[in-house]
């Protein structure tokens, strides 16, 4: 025989149960949202970054097409005087993003392949990296580089 206390017992219980549940579809909801938020943002400042390394690097063609010893080794920032590129100081800044031109000489071994040390110095050859750093978050830092 059951009494109206231990039915109402039941109910409690149930009620906890379904609240629980709620809560647990409820917050992995949000956090999945969240989570796609995040990426989405993610993906939207490295096409960002992506293009101003490009830029940097399509700026370095220009800056060899007018003269290729223009190129000095080192770590340079790019600005625009009288229509064409310039290398000029160490980096360039767009808001959070910092990009930076990195100019190096190219060694090759003996046959003829790019290596990273020894070798022979190629004279008529450089190696250009543009490298775009930026904060995603404040304990997140982010970098491209082509």
């Amino acid at each position: 025989m059951r009494t109206e206390s231990s039915k109402f017992g039941f109910t409690i219980i149930e009620i906890i149960l379904a609240m629980g549940l709620f809560v647990l579809i409820v917050g992995g909801a949000v956090g999945a949202v969240v989570q796609a938020f995040s990426v989405n943002r993610l993906a939207e400042e490295e096409s960002y970054a992506k293009s101003r390394a490009s830029e940097g690097l399509e700026a370095v063609r220009s800056i060899t097409n007018r003269g290729y010893f223009n190129l000095t080794n080192g770590s340079h920032g790019l600005s625009r005087s009288g229509g064409f590129w310039e290398l000029s100081g160490f980096s360039n800044s767009f808001g959070k993003y910092t990009r930076r031109i990195v100019v190096s000489n190219v060694f090759r071994d003996a046959g003829g392949n790019i290596i990273e040390s020894g070798g022979t110095l190629d004279l008529f050859t450089k190696r250009a990296e543009a490298e775009v750093t930026w904060n995603f978050s404040p304990t997140r830092s982010n970098s491209v580089s082509l």
